[in-house]
């Protein structure tokens, strides 16, 4: 699948979006509340299931990630959740909102 890239006006974040061709996302969430757009870009960065990189949201800490699964066993140990951009709008603010009050929890944990 394509990796669309997105930016957010607001605050500059750029994000990937694999998504397929004829589900491609308008717009993406920002984790400031604002919405990113989709931007043109060169070649999107792919990684191949069995080249490792390392993912720096995760958690606290840089974790390397093997594949797609290890990537999920990773998130589900983090207590996160891949969303579908399919899904409407207000189960998205949702979540959202659920992400902000995340990131400010473990914000004032590393202070």
């Amino acid at each position: 699948m394509p990796v669309y890239e997105y930016e957010c006006k607001k605050c500059g974040q750029v994000m990937e979006c694999v998504s397929k061709i004829k589900e491609k996302p308008a717009w993406i969430p920002c984790m400031c509340g604002y919405i990113a757009k989709p931007i043109i870009s060169k070649v999107a960065d792919m990684k191949a299931d069995w080249e490792p990189y390392i993912d720096e949201n995760l958690g606290d800490e840089p974790v390397e990630v093997r594949g797609r699964g290890h990537r999920r066993e990773l998130m589900k140990k983090a207590g996160l959740e891949e969303v579908s951009y399919s899904k409407n709008r207000a189960e998205i603010r949702e979540k959202m909102e659920h992400w902000r009050i995340e990131a400010k929890r473990r914000r004032k944990e590393r202070e």
